[in-house]
């Protein structure tokens, strides 16, 4: 909404307005400085960043569960329990079909792969360097 031109900056404002003016002033003057200077297409990018920075200054870590099916939220919690001795997470499953069975397990940069998939693949390449 705020990317197209289509919709003049006084509407946008005004939208602004009764969102943010009675519950987030700072905001609301942030987002209308961004739109009154025609920068309002860098309002998800700031969002975003935004978010990250948050998350690292409350000390929540993102963690991304990819496997063939559901995962309980009590086995991740455990899982993660021994790879970290912190308590905040922001847990996102995936749920891929290819990887077969087990999981693999991406906190930020770093990815632990425990799939089938791996495995066989793993053993397919023993096989071929013997």
């Amino acid at each position: 909404m705020f990317i197209s031109s289509i919709i003049s900056n006084k509407i946008k404002l005004k939208i602004i307005k009764k969102i943010f003016y009675n519950h987030e002033l700072l905001i609301y003057k942030f987002m209308k400085l961004l739109i009154i200077r025609n920068r309002e297409f860098l309002i998800k990018k700031i969002l975003q960043e935004y978010i990250t920075i948050y998350r690292k200054h409350k000390g929540l870590i993102n963690c991304l569960f990819i496997s063939s099916t559901y995962i309980n939220i009590k086995i991740q919690q455990y899982v993660l329990q021994k790879i970290f001795n912190k308590t905040n997470y922001n847990i996102i499953n995936k749920i891929d079909p290819y990887i077969i069975g087990g999981f693999i397990l991406q906190i930020e940069w770093t990815e632990w792969d425990f799939s089938v998939k791996r495995q066989l693949f793993n053993i397919k390449e023993r096989f071929i360097n013997i």
